[in-house]
């Protein structure tokens, strides 16, 4: 999933690592991964690539979102300007300092997930003279 926003408005330091934190609404657990800037025109906007697994690496823009529907999320910035000498996500959460943007998610289910209802008819009878 391409992802783009503006980030460059808020930013204090460059450059900075991102730091992307989704919250699901119904459980309230948060899920942190870093993404890399692929944009050719930073100053106007950023641009990221996600991919959402199940098993996935939180320094390479990849995530784990085990339930389908609704995600608070929060771009931070960090006080990193590279990965270089990180190996988990936690070093990279410790290293947050400002949110740069918020917005929502939506998870869609898988296809095979989605409940399909045949209709019936619900006409009934009630009363019906002879």
């Amino acid at each position: 999933n391409t992802v783009v926003v503006t980030l460059s408005e808020n930013q204090t330091q460059n450059p900075t690592v991102y730091l992307f934190k989704f919250t699901n609404q119904q459980t309230n657990v948060d899920y942190y991964f870093v993404a890399a800037d692929t944009s050719v025109h930073k100053q106007r906007y950023n641009q990221f690539t996600v991919t959402e697994t199940d098993t996935p690496t939180l320094l390479n823009g990849q995530v784990s979102l085990p339930e389908d529907g609704f995600y608070n999320y929060t771009i931070y910035q960090t006080s990193l300007a590279s990965l270089a000498g990180i190996t988990n996500i936690n070093q990279v959460v410790s290293a947050a300092t400002i949110p740069l943007e918020y917005g929502k998610v939506w998870v869609v289910p898988s296809a095979s997930a989605v409940v399909t209802y045949t209709p019936q008819s619900d006409t009934s009878i009630v009363y019906q003279p002879e």
